[in-house]
Protein backbone atom coordinates (compact mmCIF):
# COMPACT_ATOMS: atom_id res chain seq x y z
CA UNK A 1 0.00 0.00 0.00
CA UNK A 2 1.31 3.45 -0.90
CA UNK A 3 0.36 6.72 0.71
CA UNK A 4 -2.08 8.90 -1.19
CA UNK A 5 -4.49 11.59 -0.12
CA UNK A 6 -7.34 9.11 -0.19
CA UNK A 7 -5.47 6.25 1.49
CA UNK A 8 -4.60 8.13 4.68
CA UNK A 9 -8.02 8.53 6.21
CA UNK A 10 -8.94 8.20 9.87
CA UNK A 11 -9.81 4.66 10.91
CA UNK A 12 -13.14 3.73 12.39
CA UNK A 13 -12.92 4.35 16.13
CA UNK A 14 -14.97 2.58 18.77
CA UNK A 15 -14.65 4.92 21.76
CA UNK A 16 -16.09 3.51 24.99
CA UNK A 17 -19.03 1.93 23.19
CA UNK A 18 -19.71 4.62 20.58
CA UNK A 19 -18.53 4.09 17.01
CA UNK A 20 -17.11 7.01 15.01
CA UNK A 21 -16.94 5.87 11.42
CA UNK A 22 -14.26 7.06 9.02
CA UNK A 23 -16.75 8.97 6.85
CA UNK A 24 -17.99 10.86 9.91
CA UNK A 25 -14.47 11.54 11.16
CA UNK A 26 -13.22 12.86 7.82
CA UNK A 27 -15.82 15.61 8.02
CA UNK A 28 -14.63 16.53 11.50
CA UNK A 29 -11.01 16.38 10.34
CA UNK A 30 -11.79 18.79 7.50
CA UNK A 31 -13.46 21.16 9.93
CA UNK A 32 -10.51 21.09 12.31
CA UNK A 33 -7.92 21.35 9.52
CA UNK A 34 -9.64 24.49 8.26
CA UNK A 35 -9.58 25.99 11.75
CA UNK A 36 -5.87 25.19 12.11
CA UNK A 37 -4.97 26.68 8.74
CA UNK A 38 -6.61 29.95 9.82
CA UNK A 39 -4.19 30.23 12.76
CA UNK A 40 -0.55 31.37 12.70
CA UNK A 41 0.65 27.88 13.67
CA UNK A 42 3.75 26.19 12.25
CA UNK A 43 4.06 23.42 14.88
CA UNK A 44 1.05 22.08 16.74
CA UNK A 45 1.44 20.65 20.21
CA UNK A 46 -1.02 17.95 21.30
CA UNK A 47 -1.29 17.38 25.03
CA UNK A 48 -4.47 15.34 25.51
CA UNK A 49 -5.61 12.10 27.09
CA UNK A 50 -6.12 9.24 24.66
CA UNK A 51 -9.46 9.50 22.87
CA UNK A 52 -11.13 9.96 19.50
CA UNK A 53 -10.44 13.71 19.64
CA UNK A 54 -6.71 13.04 19.92
CA UNK A 55 -6.76 10.81 16.83
CA UNK A 56 -8.89 13.27 14.87
CA UNK A 57 -6.59 16.15 15.85
CA UNK A 58 -3.61 14.21 14.53
CA UNK A 59 -5.27 13.77 11.14
CA UNK A 60 -6.36 17.42 11.12
CA UNK A 61 -2.76 18.54 11.63
CA UNK A 62 -1.59 16.35 8.74
CA UNK A 63 -4.35 17.58 6.42
CA UNK A 64 -3.43 21.14 7.39
CA UNK A 65 0.27 20.39 6.67
CA UNK A 66 1.27 21.20 10.27
CA UNK A 67 3.64 18.83 12.12
CA UNK A 68 2.25 17.52 15.42
CA UNK A 69 4.39 17.53 18.56
CA UNK A 70 3.12 14.84 20.94
CA UNK A 71 3.56 15.52 24.66
CA UNK A 72 2.42 13.45 27.62
CA UNK A 73 -0.51 15.04 29.50
CA UNK A 74 0.89 13.48 32.69
CA UNK A 75 3.96 15.73 32.76
CA UNK A 76 4.17 18.79 35.05
CA UNK A 77 3.75 22.15 33.28
CA UNK A 78 7.46 22.95 33.39
CA UNK A 79 8.36 19.75 31.51
CA UNK A 80 5.61 20.30 28.96
CA UNK A 81 6.80 23.87 28.43
CA UNK A 82 10.40 22.75 27.91
CA UNK A 83 9.39 20.23 25.25
CA UNK A 84 7.17 22.72 23.43
CA UNK A 85 9.93 25.35 23.45
CA UNK A 86 12.50 22.79 22.27
CA UNK A 87 10.38 21.94 19.23
CA UNK A 88 9.17 25.45 18.34
CA UNK A 89 5.49 24.92 19.19
CA UNK A 90 3.41 28.10 18.97
CA UNK A 91 0.06 26.59 20.05
CA UNK A 92 -1.11 23.44 21.80
CA UNK A 93 -4.39 21.53 21.68
CA UNK A 94 -5.08 20.70 25.31
CA UNK A 95 -7.69 20.65 28.03
CA UNK A 96 -5.12 21.87 30.58
CA UNK A 97 -5.03 25.46 31.82
CA UNK A 98 -1.60 25.46 33.47
CA UNK A 99 0.57 25.76 30.33
CA UNK A 100 2.30 29.00 29.35
CA UNK A 101 1.59 28.74 25.61
CA UNK A 102 -1.29 29.62 23.29
CA UNK A 103 -4.04 27.11 24.07
CA UNK A 104 -6.51 25.64 21.58
CA UNK A 105 -9.61 24.17 23.20
CA UNK A 106 -10.07 20.72 21.62
CA UNK A 107 -13.85 21.15 21.60
CA UNK A 108 -13.59 24.36 19.54
CA UNK A 109 -11.80 22.56 16.71
CA UNK A 110 -14.98 20.73 15.79
CA UNK A 111 -17.28 23.77 15.62
CA UNK A 112 -18.51 25.33 12.39
CA UNK A 113 -19.91 23.84 9.19
CA UNK A 114 -18.74 20.37 8.29
CA UNK A 115 -16.87 19.85 5.03
CA UNK A 116 -14.31 17.33 3.87
CA UNK A 117 -10.64 18.26 3.67
CA UNK A 118 -9.68 20.57 0.82
CA UNK A 119 -6.02 19.55 1.10
CA UNK A 120 -4.40 16.12 1.18
CA UNK A 121 -1.52 15.04 3.42
CA UNK A 122 2.02 15.52 2.11
CA UNK A 123 3.74 12.13 2.35
CA UNK A 124 7.22 13.68 2.49
CA UNK A 125 6.54 16.51 4.93
CA UNK A 126 7.44 16.27 8.60
CA UNK A 127 4.39 14.85 10.37
CA UNK A 128 5.24 14.05 13.99
CA UNK A 129 7.78 14.85 16.67
CA UNK A 130 7.74 12.14 19.34
CA UNK A 131 9.94 12.25 22.40
CA UNK A 132 12.08 9.22 23.13
CA UNK A 133 11.62 7.68 26.56
CA UNK A 134 14.86 8.99 28.03
CA UNK A 135 15.42 5.86 30.14
CA UNK A 136 19.19 6.19 29.83
CA UNK A 137 19.58 9.71 28.42
CA UNK A 138 17.68 12.96 28.07
CA UNK A 139 14.56 12.62 25.89
CA UNK A 140 15.04 13.68 22.28
CA UNK A 141 12.44 14.73 19.70
CA UNK A 142 12.43 12.05 17.01
CA UNK A 143 10.87 13.36 13.80
CA UNK A 144 9.04 11.30 11.16
CA UNK A 145 7.48 11.95 7.80
CA UNK A 146 4.06 10.45 7.10
CA UNK A 147 5.66 8.06 4.60
CA UNK A 148 7.90 6.63 7.33
CA UNK A 149 4.95 5.92 9.63
CA UNK A 150 3.10 4.33 6.71
CA UNK A 151 6.12 2.17 5.82
CA UNK A 152 6.15 0.93 9.42
CA UNK A 153 2.43 0.18 9.30
CA UNK A 154 2.60 -1.65 5.98
CA UNK A 155 5.23 -4.10 7.21
CA UNK A 156 3.07 -5.03 10.21
CA UNK A 157 -0.06 -5.27 8.06
CA UNK A 158 1.73 -7.67 5.70
CA UNK A 159 3.09 -9.87 8.50
CA UNK A 160 -0.17 -10.04 10.49
CA UNK A 161 -2.59 -10.02 7.56
CA UNK A 162 -4.41 -7.08 9.15
CA UNK A 163 -7.63 -6.14 7.34
CA UNK A 164 -11.01 -4.35 7.58
CA UNK A 165 -12.51 -7.09 9.73
CA UNK A 166 -9.93 -6.56 12.50
CA UNK A 167 -10.16 -4.50 15.70
CA UNK A 168 -7.06 -3.27 17.54
CA UNK A 169 -7.55 -2.48 21.23
CA UNK A 170 -5.43 0.62 21.97
CA UNK A 171 -3.96 0.30 25.47
CA UNK A 172 -0.76 2.33 24.95
CA UNK A 173 -0.50 6.14 24.97
CA UNK A 174 -0.67 8.06 21.71
CA UNK A 175 2.27 10.27 22.67
CA UNK A 176 4.46 7.14 22.36
CA UNK A 177 5.22 5.69 18.97
CA UNK A 178 3.88 2.31 20.15
CA UNK A 179 0.40 3.78 20.52
CA UNK A 180 0.66 6.09 17.51
CA UNK A 181 1.66 3.20 15.26
CA UNK A 182 -1.61 1.39 16.05
CA UNK A 183 -3.51 4.31 14.52
CA UNK A 184 -1.46 4.14 11.31
CA UNK A 185 -1.87 0.37 10.99
CA UNK A 186 -5.62 0.59 11.37
CA UNK A 187 -5.86 3.59 9.05
CA UNK A 188 -3.95 1.86 6.25
CA UNK A 189 -5.65 -1.54 6.72
CA UNK A 190 -9.14 -0.03 7.25
CA UNK A 191 -9.25 -1.83 10.59
CA UNK A 192 -10.95 -0.38 13.68
CA UNK A 193 -9.26 1.27 16.69
CA UNK A 194 -10.96 0.33 19.97
CA UNK A 195 -10.76 2.54 23.08
CA UNK A 196 -12.04 1.25 26.40
CA UNK A 197 -11.91 2.12 30.11
CA UNK A 198 -12.76 -1.43 31.15
CA UNK A 199 -10.22 -3.78 32.76
CA UNK A 200 -7.99 -5.29 30.10
CA UNK A 201 -9.51 -8.78 29.90
CA UNK A 202 -13.06 -7.42 29.92
CA UNK A 203 -12.14 -4.87 27.25
CA UNK A 204 -10.68 -7.58 25.00
CA UNK A 205 -13.67 -9.87 25.40
CA UNK A 206 -16.44 -7.28 25.12
CA UNK A 207 -14.94 -5.44 22.13
CA UNK A 208 -14.19 -8.64 20.19
CA UNK A 209 -10.68 -7.27 19.63
CA UNK A 210 -8.41 -9.19 17.29
CA UNK A 211 -5.15 -7.48 18.26
CA UNK A 212 -3.65 -5.63 21.20
CA UNK A 213 -0.20 -4.20 22.00
CA UNK A 214 1.02 -4.38 25.61
CA UNK A 215 4.08 -3.93 27.79
CA UNK A 216 5.16 -6.68 30.15
CA UNK A 217 3.32 -5.38 33.21
CA UNK A 218 0.08 -5.24 31.22
CA UNK A 219 0.53 -8.86 30.13
CA UNK A 220 0.88 -9.82 33.79
CA UNK A 221 -2.32 -7.88 34.57
CA UNK A 222 -4.11 -9.68 31.75
CA UNK A 223 -3.10 -13.07 33.12
CA UNK A 224 -4.16 -12.08 36.63
CA UNK A 225 -7.58 -10.86 35.40
CA UNK A 226 -8.23 -13.98 33.33
CA UNK A 227 -7.12 -16.74 35.73
CA UNK A 228 -10.20 -18.87 35.07
CA UNK A 229 -11.31 -17.33 31.80
CA UNK A 230 -10.72 -18.57 28.26
CA UNK A 231 -8.84 -16.61 25.63
CA UNK A 232 -11.43 -14.51 23.75
CA UNK A 233 -12.08 -16.38 20.48
CA UNK A 234 -11.71 -13.23 18.39
CA UNK A 235 -8.12 -12.60 19.55
CA UNK A 236 -5.36 -13.23 16.99
CA UNK A 237 -2.28 -11.58 18.51
CA UNK A 238 -1.10 -10.07 21.81
CA UNK A 239 2.06 -8.11 20.92
CA UNK A 240 4.35 -7.57 23.91
CA UNK A 241 7.32 -5.18 23.86
CA UNK A 242 8.73 -2.12 25.56
CA UNK A 243 11.49 -4.01 27.39
CA UNK A 244 12.29 -7.37 28.98
CA UNK A 245 9.34 -9.55 29.94
CA UNK A 246 9.52 -12.20 32.67
CA UNK A 247 10.16 -15.62 31.17
CA UNK A 248 7.73 -17.10 33.68
CA UNK A 249 5.00 -14.69 32.56
CA UNK A 250 5.61 -15.56 28.90
CA UNK A 251 5.58 -19.27 29.76
CA UNK A 252 2.30 -18.91 31.64
CA UNK A 253 0.74 -17.02 28.73
CA UNK A 254 1.91 -19.73 26.34
CA UNK A 255 0.59 -22.50 28.61
CA UNK A 256 -2.84 -20.84 28.65
CA UNK A 257 -2.83 -20.46 24.83
CA UNK A 258 -2.66 -16.67 24.68
CA UNK A 259 -1.40 -15.75 21.17
CA UNK A 260 1.56 -13.74 22.45
CA UNK A 261 4.11 -12.27 20.02
CA UNK A 262 7.36 -10.75 21.27
CA UNK A 263 8.81 -7.75 19.49
CA UNK A 264 11.74 -5.34 19.38
CA UNK A 265 11.18 -1.78 18.33
CA UNK A 266 12.27 1.79 18.85
CA UNK A 267 10.93 5.29 18.34
CA UNK A 268 13.49 6.00 15.62
CA UNK A 269 12.08 3.14 13.49
CA UNK A 270 8.45 4.22 13.99
CA UNK A 271 7.77 1.26 16.32
CA UNK A 272 8.30 -2.45 15.66
CA UNK A 273 11.40 -3.77 13.89
CA UNK A 274 11.02 -7.50 14.60
CA UNK A 275 8.10 -9.74 15.55
CA UNK A 276 7.73 -13.38 16.55
CA UNK A 277 4.93 -15.72 15.54
CA UNK A 278 1.97 -15.97 17.96
CA UNK A 279 2.79 -18.32 20.82
CA UNK A 280 6.21 -19.46 19.52
CA UNK A 281 9.81 -18.33 19.74
CA UNK A 282 9.09 -16.16 22.78
CA UNK A 283 12.70 -16.41 23.97
CA UNK A 284 13.62 -14.04 21.12
CA UNK A 285 12.19 -10.85 19.64
CA UNK A 286 11.36 -12.61 16.38
CA UNK A 287 12.23 -11.97 12.76
CA UNK A 288 12.65 -8.59 11.01
CA UNK A 289 9.38 -7.28 9.60
CA UNK A 290 9.00 -6.52 5.88
CA UNK A 291 10.76 -3.29 4.93
CA UNK A 292 13.27 -3.50 7.81
CA UNK A 293 16.85 -4.71 7.88
CA UNK A 294 18.77 -5.74 10.99
CA UNK A 295 22.42 -6.61 11.44
CA UNK A 296 24.82 -6.96 14.35
CA UNK A 297 28.06 -4.95 14.38
CA UNK A 298 31.41 -6.45 15.27
CA UNK A 299 30.95 -4.92 18.73
CA UNK A 300 27.59 -6.69 19.16
CA UNK A 301 25.41 -3.62 18.60
CA UNK A 302 22.04 -3.87 16.85
CA UNK A 303 21.99 -1.80 13.64
CA UNK A 304 18.77 -1.08 11.73
CA UNK A 305 17.61 0.58 8.52
CA UNK A 306 14.55 0.69 6.28
CA UNK A 307 11.78 2.86 4.92
CA UNK A 308 10.45 3.52 8.42
CA UNK A 309 13.73 4.99 9.71
CA UNK A 310 13.06 8.48 11.06
CA UNK A 311 14.02 11.79 9.46
CA UNK A 312 16.23 12.68 12.43
CA UNK A 313 16.26 14.38 15.83
CA UNK A 314 15.04 17.95 16.02
CA UNK A 315 17.90 19.78 17.72
CA UNK A 316 18.59 23.53 17.90
CA UNK A 317 16.15 24.32 15.11
CA UNK A 318 17.31 21.71 12.61
CA UNK A 319 17.21 18.01 11.86
CA UNK A 320 20.13 15.75 12.72
CA UNK A 321 20.07 12.20 11.34
CA UNK A 322 22.73 10.06 13.08
CA UNK A 323 23.42 7.26 10.61
CA UNK A 324 26.70 5.80 9.43
CA UNK A 325 28.07 6.08 5.91
CA UNK A 326 26.16 2.96 4.84
CA UNK A 327 22.82 4.28 6.13
CA UNK A 328 22.61 2.16 9.30
CA UNK A 329 21.21 3.57 12.55
CA UNK A 330 23.17 2.42 15.61
CA UNK A 331 20.54 1.63 18.25
CA UNK A 332 22.80 1.46 21.31
CA UNK A 333 21.27 -1.96 22.07
CA UNK A 334 23.30 -5.15 22.17
CA UNK A 335 22.01 -8.28 20.51
CA UNK A 336 22.61 -11.32 18.38
CA UNK A 337 20.84 -13.16 15.56
CA UNK A 338 20.24 -16.88 15.96
CA UNK A 339 20.73 -19.40 13.18
CA UNK A 340 17.13 -18.87 12.09
CA UNK A 341 17.57 -15.09 11.77
CA UNK A 342 15.63 -14.22 14.95
CA UNK A 343 16.84 -11.33 17.09
CA UNK A 344 17.83 -11.74 20.73
CA UNK A 345 18.21 -8.46 22.63
CA UNK A 346 20.95 -8.48 25.28
CA UNK A 347 20.73 -5.00 26.78
CA UNK A 348 21.93 -1.43 26.39
CA UNK A 349 25.50 -0.83 25.26
CA UNK A 350 25.83 2.24 27.49
CA UNK A 351 24.52 0.33 30.56
CA UNK A 352 27.56 -1.96 30.58
CA UNK A 353 29.98 -1.62 33.49
CA UNK A 354 33.17 -3.31 34.68
CA UNK A 355 33.32 -5.32 37.89
CA UNK A 356 36.69 -6.73 38.87
CA UNK A 357 37.93 -6.34 35.31
CA UNK A 358 34.93 -8.16 33.80
CA UNK A 359 32.26 -6.64 31.56
CA UNK A 360 28.79 -6.83 33.10
CA UNK A 361 25.50 -6.32 31.23
CA UNK A 362 22.62 -5.35 33.56
CA UNK A 363 20.06 -6.84 31.22
CA UNK A 364 21.79 -10.23 31.23
CA UNK A 365 21.34 -10.29 35.02
CA UNK A 366 17.79 -8.93 34.74
CA UNK A 367 16.90 -11.66 32.25
CA UNK A 368 18.20 -14.30 34.66
CA UNK A 369 16.30 -12.72 37.56
CA UNK A 370 13.08 -12.71 35.56
CA UNK A 371 13.29 -16.50 35.25
CA UNK A 372 13.52 -16.89 39.05
CA UNK A 373 10.36 -18.04 40.88
CA UNK A 374 8.21 -15.20 42.21
CA UNK A 375 10.05 -12.26 40.60
CA UNK A 376 7.86 -10.06 38.41
CA UNK A 377 10.19 -7.08 37.85
CA UNK A 378 13.92 -6.45 38.20
CA UNK A 379 16.32 -3.59 37.56
CA UNK A 380 20.08 -3.98 37.91
CA UNK A 381 22.42 -1.01 38.42
CA UNK A 382 26.08 -0.70 39.46
CA UNK A 383 27.29 0.66 42.80
CA UNK A 384 30.82 1.61 43.75
CA UNK A 385 32.89 -1.06 45.52
CA UNK A 386 36.39 -0.73 47.05
CA UNK A 387 37.47 -4.20 45.91
CA UNK A 388 35.80 -4.66 42.50
CA UNK A 389 35.38 -1.03 41.42
CA UNK A 390 31.71 -1.67 40.69
CA UNK A 391 29.32 -4.43 41.69
CA UNK A 392 25.73 -5.18 40.63
CA UNK A 393 22.71 -4.35 42.78
CA UNK A 394 19.23 -5.58 41.83
CA UNK A 395 15.92 -4.03 42.83
CA UNK A 396 13.33 -6.79 42.58
CA UNK A 397 9.55 -6.98 42.86
CA UNK A 398 7.45 -10.01 43.69
CA UNK A 399 6.86 -12.74 46.24
CA UNK A 400 10.21 -14.52 46.31
CA UNK A 401 12.66 -16.21 48.65
CA UNK A 402 16.12 -14.59 48.58
CA UNK A 403 17.99 -17.86 49.13
CA UNK A 404 16.06 -19.57 46.34
CA UNK A 405 16.77 -16.67 44.00
CA UNK A 406 20.48 -16.83 44.80
CA UNK A 407 20.55 -20.57 44.15
CA UNK A 408 18.68 -20.06 40.88
CA UNK A 409 21.09 -17.36 39.68
CA UNK A 410 24.14 -19.48 40.51
CA UNK A 411 23.02 -21.92 37.80
CA UNK A 412 22.96 -19.17 35.18
CA UNK A 413 25.56 -16.57 36.14
CA UNK A 414 29.17 -16.50 37.31
CA UNK A 415 29.67 -15.42 40.89
CA UNK A 416 30.80 -11.87 40.07
CA UNK A 417 27.49 -11.23 38.25
CA UNK A 418 25.21 -12.37 41.08
CA UNK A 419 23.75 -9.15 42.49
CA UNK A 420 22.86 -7.95 45.95
CA UNK A 421 19.04 -8.03 46.15
CA UNK A 422 17.14 -4.98 47.35
CA UNK A 423 13.35 -4.48 47.65
CA UNK A 424 11.45 -2.62 44.96
CA UNK A 425 10.70 0.95 46.13
CA UNK A 426 7.16 1.86 47.13
CA UNK A 427 6.92 4.49 44.38
CA UNK A 428 8.77 4.64 41.09
CA UNK A 429 8.56 7.78 38.92
CA UNK A 430 6.92 7.36 35.55
CA UNK A 431 9.21 7.12 32.52
CA UNK A 432 6.80 6.34 29.74
CA UNK A 433 6.85 2.66 28.83
CA UNK A 434 10.34 1.97 30.12
CA UNK A 435 11.90 1.61 33.54
CA UNK A 436 13.60 4.83 34.74
CA UNK A 437 17.05 3.25 35.11
CA UNK A 438 18.65 6.53 36.17
CA UNK A 439 16.28 6.72 39.14
CA UNK A 440 17.38 3.29 40.35
CA UNK A 441 21.06 4.18 39.86
CA UNK A 442 20.61 7.29 42.01
CA UNK A 443 18.63 5.30 44.56
CA UNK A 444 21.48 2.79 44.81
CA UNK A 445 23.96 5.64 45.37
CA UNK A 446 21.85 7.00 48.20
CA UNK A 447 20.81 10.20 46.43
CA UNK A 448 17.23 9.87 47.78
Amino acid sequence: MTLTGSSLRPPDICSHGRVYRADELIERVGRAAGALRALPVTRLGICLPTGWQYIATLFASWYAHIPAVLVSPKLPPEDVGDKLTQTGVSAVVTDRHDLDVARIDPARLWEGPGSGPTMVPDAWALATLVFTSGSSAEPKAATHQLSQHVASANGVIERLGLGPEDRWLLMLPLYHVSGLSVVFRCAMARARVVLSRKPLYEALASSRATHVSLVGTQLQQLLDQSSYQPVPPSLKAVIVGGGPVSASVLAEAQRRNWPVCTTYGLTEMASMVTLSEPGTGLDTAGWPLPGRRVRISTEGEILVRGGCLFAGYWQSGELHLPIDEDGWYHTGDLGRLDTGGRLEVLGRKDDMFISGGENVSPQEIENALMTAPGITAAVVVPVADEVFGMRPVAYVKGDHDELQVGAHLSRWLPKFKIPELRPWPAEVPAAGLKVPRRYFAELARGVF
